[in-house]
């Protein structure tokens, strides 16, 4: 595992999918093996977000249990930086500003909606598919 290089690439519903499974993992990785949780620690894993809809399907969501603290966990300074999930968690999301479900991930989102031990960093990519119109 150590050598091996993961991303994920989704569209649609699938970024909701993506996000949930990641959370999901952090959720229970407490309860693998230390060589696991040490490896998987080292790992930086991008996913690319096709017509994302994360900021809609996270309405009437709570929030995680760990969320608005990535200095302390993403931080090699740190107070939490030993119990991060992943080193890193690009998201690189492409919206049309002309696709009614297509959206932007508004800034602050990753922080307060999206667990901090991730270490998720957005950056959004605007591209127009046809005219604007």
């Amino acid at each position: 595992m150590l050598n091996d290089h993961y991303a994920f690439v989704s569209h649609s519903l699938g970024s909701r999918i993506t996000i949930d499974g990641m959370q999901r993992i952090a959720s229970f990785i407490n309860n693998r093996d230390a060589d696991f949780r040490n490896t998987f620690k080292l790992k930086e894993i991008p996913v690319y977000m096709l017509s994302n809809q994360l900021p809609m399907l996270q309405l009437g969501r709570k929030l995680p249990d760990i969320s608005n603290q990535q200095a302390n966990y993403c931080q090699p300074t740190g107070t939490k930086y030993d119990e991060r999930i992943l080193t890193k968690m690009p998201v690189i999301a492409f919206s049309d500003p002309n696709d009614l479900l297509s959206y932007a991930i508004p800034q602050g989102f990753a922080e307060k909606y999206l667990d901090s031990r991730l270490c998720i960093n957005v950056t959004n990519i605007n591209i127009n598919v046809a005219k604007n119109i």
